[in-house]
Parts: structure tokens; sequence; C-alpha cells
């Protein structure tokens, strides 16, 4: 009965591992996306500013009308 408890306890612990490994391997994937966005947004502001220089627009703020939160 003991092995039998015993075994369970492994298998138990084997499954939340593997369970920890995948959320791990989700959050790795989510950052990697979080930092292309991040990229992309940076890109779309100083393409606006570029936009907005071009037009004659000096002032030393140019906004964009994303706003990025990390409430999302």
């Amino acid at each position: 009965m003991r092995e039998s408890v015993l075994g369970e306890i492994d298998k138990q612990l084997v499954d939340w591992i593997e369970q920890l490994d995948t959320l791990y391997s989700d959050l790795r994937k989510i950052s990697k996306m979080v930092d292309k966005l991040e990229e992309q947004l940076s890109t779309l502001k100083k393409a606006r500013r570029a936009l907005a220089l071009e037009w004659g627009d000096t002032s030393e703020e140019v906004s964009i009308p994303l706003e990025y939160t990390s409430e999302g």
C-alpha cells in the first residue's frame, strides 16, 4: 500500500513538473511576442514622428493614437 501511495505521489509530481515546463515555455513565447510588438510600436512612433516633421510639425512630442499599457 505504501508503495502504491508513493507511486501516485511520484506520478503527480511528474505531472506538475510537465505542466510547469509547458507554462515556462508559453511564457517565453509570449515574452518574445511582446518584444516584437514593442519593436513594431517603436517603429510606428518613429515613422509618425518623421511624417510629422515632414509636414512641418516641430513640436517635441508627437502623439500616436496607439497607447501601450501593461493592462492591455
